[in-house]
């Protein structure tokens, strides 16, 4: 327990700001911008040590944050805040035989929770609470103590507006994030800490990031 919280206290200084912007017409055009801070833990097998192998790789973890949303096409003239909560479960694998002092590999999996907005519609206030799903494929650089992260994902929010009525929209984007990874088993290491910071952009102005390019 202490090990995690020395992990998040490292995180929440690296909290990014972070955009969205849905790439179709036929999605709303809505602009986030935030932060967001994920904290978790995972397995590794058959685990890691001096000897390359091919890993299986599974993360649980939370994430949670607060992000501005602007919405430019449905429903005009929406904007506030949307503070969430959600817990998260990745899994997948080597891309190539690892180490205890590097590897690269491609997971993917999705976080659900909760989401509170707060804010106006066509200059009246609103809040509503609801449900948030993201679904991503990532890719994975690990160097030493020094894990990137970077894909596509997909987000679905659900909100029910107190005044009434539903709303529902959908973005796809980017994200990149850096985390500390810290083994909590030895010598090989089958388990593992990790927290960070996660950041989306775009994926209609830019590819998504390679997370190689992150690390060293």
């Amino acid at each position: 327990m202490r090990q995690i919280k020395r992990l998040i206290a490292v995180a929440i200084p690296l909290v990014s700001v972070f955009s969205v912007l849905a790439p179709t017409p036929a999605q709303a055009s809505t602009l986030v911008t935030g932060g967001a801070v994920a904290t978790g833990t995972g397995t590794i097998t058959p685990g890691l040590s001096t000897v390359p192998a091919g890993q299986a790789v599974r993360f649980t973890g939370r994430v949670t944050g607060s992000v501005a949303v602007v919405s430019t096409t449905a429903p005009a003239g929406t904007s506030g805040t949307v503070s969430f909560d959600m817990n998260c479960l990745f899994q997948g694998g080597s891309n190539a035989p690892e180490t205890s002092a590097s590897g690269e590999g491609t997971v993917t999996g999705n976080c659900t929770g909760t989401g509170v907005f707060e804010g106006t519609h066509n200059g009246t206030t609103v809040v509503g609470t609801g449900s948030v799903t993201v679904t991503c494929n990532l890719v994975y650089s690990r160097r030493g103590g020094a894990v990137a992260v970077s894909g596509s994902c997909t987000a679905t929010a659900t909100v029910n507006n107190v005044l009434g009525g539903t709303y529902t929209v959908s973005t796809n984007f980017c994200v990149v994030g850096e985390f500390v990874f810290v083994p909590t088993s030895a010598p090989t290491t089958n388990s593992y800490a990790l927290a960070g910071s996660v950041q989306s952009y775009s994926s209609k102005t830019a590819p998504c990031q390679n997370a190689k390019s992150l690390i060293p």
